[in-house]
């Protein structure tokens, strides 16, 4: 075949780029229209005088009205492996194609592989869309001494082998091998006993597929990928293209003394990759997680056969052996793990022990000795050393800001320690802090000196353990894993009478951020010398109120006495003060009452006795109450009152 010309370029160029332009955006998106127009354009440009224009693909190149396309020209690589991955084997598109019909036509090449596992496949999906300017060519292009033969179905069964030219008829040629990984991968999915036969029977370009795997690994992992409609699928597609790939490669991979394990965990790596674009989930997850696995015993086999065949090739070419052991056996663990296993492999073929172990002895020394050796330009290497030099300067100077900033929030964590213990120590009130079994955490020497034992000795303990005969606690005796039942207020008392003391605890619990209760702080305060002073206060109020009693009886009676004229007359005047005395005396022997029961005044429950009252009444008594001590201060009292009757409830005393 020869090579096509600059005319067809352009043609090429729009194609392939209106091709990404369907995959990556809508058809109705500005991008897509005008990379369609520009298609349109170049279609007809390339048209002229012609009707039609023929493309297909061979080996991932593309051939333009028997033409092979230069391979420098990305488009026309790109636009191959399109029709390769599609299974077409070529196409024609005919004058008077509109962009409406070109649209259709794009969209149904950029439709995703599942998509069109749905339709039955890209030629199913052509077939009923019922193209009309556009059409497959169903045959194989085959390379010539003399050019190119394409064969169509219908010249298929009426042309002899002269008929098809040096390559013969189809139909009795052996079909191409495959050269792509699509087109492994098509196969893989539409036979999937392809791979548990012992001999592959189908035949590959190894140099193609191989040159593939190791340039195109992220291109094999989407195909592998889009090609499947779910996760265990794609499962058992990663392992027939592993098992496949090492059935079908192996004699190649042993005549070339060639190592495609590093091939192979690119593939895996971009296999990962695109399952994490893909997002989360535990399925794909669980995958993710098995794809070393698959790809390391695929491996792990392939070192094995190849080693293996190298010697049963021609077992007393030890050097040959030890080269290829040399170069697929490099990485440690790996040589680590597989000696056993080729030792064993090596013995069952018939292989002296002693002739295994100076195989591995030697590849040991090799790579001990072996030395690195990289040729570089003095520019360049000047240019790494100060991008060297720039980033350690950078590396120590990120880590000594954050050493600076460690060391700053340290010095604040620890002040702030010191500040807050230094508040604990000084604090009047004892504080006890215990966790949700009620062991202590925490005494501040306030809450030693008054429980008489120090911090030392209760940390990680009870409360009541070890509590001396002067104290009843009744603070966390148990565990708080009931917060409703815990008591908020406690007392400590005393049992001895010659070591009384009286604490009270207030105490709060402490809880998580999930509402958890975790522990308990009590606040403990002294409060003997409190409760004593009280004890006296209301022996002295008892006692001051009964003698206050005696007097108050007697004057009273002598009131009376005199109020009832048996000691002698009186005036109106004597009578109106010896009244007014008479009233207070009896109102102060309810008050004096009062003060006896002083249980009720300290519970807030002074009895009140309502009653109607009159206000005039009530006015007057006051203000005769205070007749003599407002003259002693030279003030008058004057008092008015409407000619309505007035009462209110109340207790006049």
């Amino acid at each position: 075949m020869k090579e096509a010309k600059e005319e067809y370029i352009d043609l090429i160029k729009a194609f392939s780029f209106v091709l990404k332009q369907f995959r990556l955006y809508s058809e109705k998106h500005p991008i897509t229209q005008g990379s369609l127009k520009d298609f349109e354009r170049a279609v007809e440009h390339y048209f002229g005088n012609k009707e039609k224009v023929s493309l297909g693909a061979m080996h991932r190149r593309l051939i333009v009205d028997g033409q092979i396309v230069s391979e420098r020209e990305a488009a026309s690589v790109d636009l191959a492996k399109e029709l390769e991955r599609l299974g077409i084997d070529g196409l024609t598109i005919s004058k008077g194609i509109d962009l409406q019909e070109l649209a259709l036509f794009l969209n149904l090449m950029a439709s995703r592989s599942k998509t069109l596992e749905e339709k039955g496949g890209f030629k199913k999906a052509f077939e009923t869309a019922q193209f009309e300017h556009v059409h497959l060519i169903t045959g194989k292009f085959k390379l010539v001494e003399d050019g190119q033969i394409v064969i169509s179905e219908e010249e298929r069964g009426q042309s002899g082998p002269e008929g098809a030219g040096e390559g013969g008829d189809l139909t009795a040629t052996k079909r191409a091998p495959v050269t792509s990984i699509a087109e492994v991968i098509r196969r893989l999915r539409q036979d999937p006993e392809i791979v548990q036969e012992a001999s592959p029977p189908v035949d590959i370009d190894s140099q193609q597929i191989v040159v593939q795997l190791e340039k195109e690994p992220e291109e094999m992992a989407r195909l592998a990928i889009e090609s499947v409609d779910d996760v265990n699928q794609l499962e058992q597609l990663i392992r027939k293209i592993v098992k496949f790939l090492i059935d079908s490669l192996l004699s190649f991979l042993v005549e070339q003394g060639k190592d495609i394990t590093r091939a192979l965990d690119k593939f895996a790596k971009e296999l990962e990759k695109a399952l994490h674009r893909l997002g989360g989930g535990e399925e794909i997850e669980g995958i993710k997680k098995k794809i070393p696995q698959i790809f390391e015993e695929g491996t792990d086999e392939l070192r094995i056969q190849m080693i293996s065949r190298t010697y049963q090739g021609n077992p007393k070419d030890d050097k040959k052996l030890h080269k290829l052991a040399a170069k697929i056996l490099k990485d440690t663990d790996v040589r680590r793990r597989l000696t056993p296993s080729i030792k064993e492999e090596l013995t069952r073929l018939g292989m002296s022990s002693a002739r295994v172990d100076g195989l591995f002895v030697k590849i040991e020394e090799s790579e001990g000795k072996k030395k690195r050796k990289v040729s570089i330009d003095a520019d360049e290497l000047e240019g790494l050393r100060r991008k060297s030099e720039r980033f350690e300067e950078e590396l120590q100077n990120r880590i000594q800001e954050t050493v600076t900033r460690l060391e700053r929030e340290k010095r604040m964590i620890r002040d702030q320690k010191e500040r807050i213990d230094m508040v604990i120590r000084n604090l009047a009130e004892g504080l006890l802090v215990v966790d949700k079994d009620g062991k202590v955490v925490l005494m501040n020497p306030a809450a030693e000196r008054l429980l008489g034992m120090k911090q030392t000795e209760k940390l990680g303990k009870s409360v009541t353990d070890g509590l001396k005969s002067e104290h009843m606690v009744t603070l966390t005796a148990g565990s708080l894993r009931d917060p409703e039942n815990m008591p908020k207020q406690v007392e400590v008392v005393s049992l001895n009478d010659d070591t009384k003391k009286v604490l009270q605890a207030s105490t709060a619990v402490i809880e998580n951020e999930d509402g958890q209760t975790v522990g308990m702080v009590s606040v403990l305060s002294d409060v003997t010398r409190e409760r004593e002073l009280t004890e006296l206060k209301n022996k002295f109020v008892a006692n001051v109120s009964h003698e206050l009693r005696t007097p108050l009886v007697a004057i009273q009676k002598s009131l009376a006495l005199m109020l009832s004229k048996d000691a002698g007359e009186i005036n109106p005047k004597q009578e109106n003060f010896l009244n007014i005395a008479n009233r207070n005396i009896e109102r102060l022997s309810r008050l004096i009452n009062d003060l006896l029961d002083i249980s009720k005044l300290e519970a807030g429950k002074m009895p009140l006795r309502p009653k109607m009252v009159p206000v005039k009444q009530l006015v007057m008594h006051v203000a005769s109450t205070v007749e003599t001590w407002s003259k002693d201060k030279r003030l008058k009292i004057e008092t008015r009152f409407s000619n309505e009757e007035i009462q209110i409830e109340a207790d006049p005393d």
